[in-house]
């Protein structure tokens, strides 16, 4: 919940409104949905753009949503695990300008284990040559 407000002071989401700017990961994909209906009634009335990537929904639609780069990304590890293995190099070009990545319930045990894609995706985004 603390994430919402700090998110919605980043004004670059006005001045630049075709990259993703935030990235949420959670858990389970009840969390991802309820996360993304947040952000989507605080982010109405400035037309914020929500992507939900969660399993048991079809890849190739969440796949054409990314590729329209909404400003926030909520997503479970393991579908973004998914997209990562198939296709780094235009996950890493859609998420190169991340300026959020908050990793919701991240004292899970298991947690960990379910992002280590993602947190190699970020150190090379982030440590690029």
């Amino acid at each position: 919940a603390n994430c919402i407000p700090k998110i919605f002071e980043a004004s670059d989401l006005a001045v630049d409104p075709y990259d993703i700017s935030a990235v949420i990961l959670t858990p389970t994909r009840e969390l991802a949905t309820q996360i993304s209906d947040q952000f989507i009634a605080f982010g109405r009335l400035v037309y914020l753009q929500v992507c939900t990537v969660t399993g048991e929904r079809d890849m190739m639609a969440q796949g054409n949503e990314l590729s329209r780069q909404p400003h926030i990304v909520v997503a479970t590890p393991n579908r973004s695990a998914d997209y990562i293995e198939s296709d780094p190099v235009t996950i890493g070009r859609l998420f190169k300008r991340i300026q959020y990545l908050v990793l919701d319930e991240a004292e899970c045990n298991e947690f960990e284990a379910r992002t280590l894609p993602f947190q190699l995706l970020i150190y090379n985004l982030c440590f690029e040559s």
